[in-house]
């Protein structure tokens, strides 16, 4: 088994929500897919995907998986565009919105690696709380957080987070446990 060929097919199957249109993406059938997807599987020993007739879910096993594998992929897709092409520079400007508790912890930090591995890019990145809008406005990148009505875009899944609910105990002495949204 060509274990980055099934990472990339794995991954298609996430981002496409099924193995039919992942196989449609791919150029390959759906019994290729399939078939992938069981050899990863049985080579990893763990089920990454909960099938049903008509949707798939990640396992537990899947979404710690889904990370490392979109990162090895990525891996070997710059390194073969490096070999392959020392001249194929990426250029250009490329708009981002990202709200601003994201843009500081994930984004900023990660820009000077990225700038120093592609010079000619030039980025604009705003940082702002534009609420949980998703129009474009000319930007190239929008991230986001939680669902997205956007159905004519490449909407990706960049990870996930808990919240906790949480209350001074002088708040709760004062006016009770809340037990909806509407009693705070």
């Amino acid at each position: 088994m060509d274990r980055v060929r099934a990472m990339e097919i794995f991954i298609q199957i996430v981002d496409r929500g099924s193995m039919s249109r992942a196989a449609t993406v791919l150029g390959v059938s759906s019994t290729t897919v399939s078939t992938y997807l069981a050899s990863l599987e049985a080579h990893l020993g763990r089920r990454l995907l909960d099938r049903s007739t008509r949707r798939i879910h990640l396992t537990e096993d899947g979404r710690q998986f889904l990370e490392d594998a979109r990162h090895i992929v990525d891996a070997v897709a710059m390194a073969e565009d490096m070999t392959r092409g020392s001249d194929a520079v990426l250029r250009g400007r490329v708009r981002i919105d990202v709200p601003a508790s994201i843009g500081h912890r994930y984004v900023l930090p990660a820009l000077p690696g990225f700038l120093a591995r592609h010079p000619a890019i030039e980025l604009d990145v705003i940082l702002g709380d534009r609420a949980s809008v998703f129009r474009p406005d000319g930007f190239d990148v929008l991230i986001r957080v939680g669902e997205t009505a956007m159905r004519n875009a490449d909407v990706r899944c960049l990870g996930q987070s808990r919240f906790v609910h949480v209350a001074a105990p002088s708040y709760l002495a004062r006016r009770g446990i809340p037990e909806t949204p509407g009693d705070i």
